[in-house]
């Protein structure tokens, strides 16, 4: 992936998975729908590898922003919330 600064860096699923854990903090399956919320969206970053090999962090979280939206309206307000850029 593509950092903010422009380097390139690994994806950390790890991250993405604490990001949506924080995000779904107000439900009781919160680590579960955390974990399959994560494969689902590393299966769509596969899915689209052969148009866009390397992903930047913006689409990284446009991509979770997007899954949330149609899982869980409040989680993905919250998401939304710490990143800001995306309410545009």
């Amino acid at each position: 992936m593509v950092d903010k600064s422009g380097a390139l860096t690994p994806f950390e699923p790890s991250k993405l998975l604490i990001d949506l854990s924080d995000a779904l903090k107000h439900r009781q399956d919160r680590y579960v729908a955390s974990r399959e919320l994560t494969a689902i969206i590393i299966n769509k970053f596969r899915s689209s590898i052969e148009d866009k090999p390397v992903l930047s962090a913006r689409d990284i979280a446009k991509t979770t922003a997007d899954t949330l939206r149609h899982f869980d309206k409040r989680g993905w307000q919250r998401f939304v919330a710490d990143y800001a850029y995306l309410e545009s």
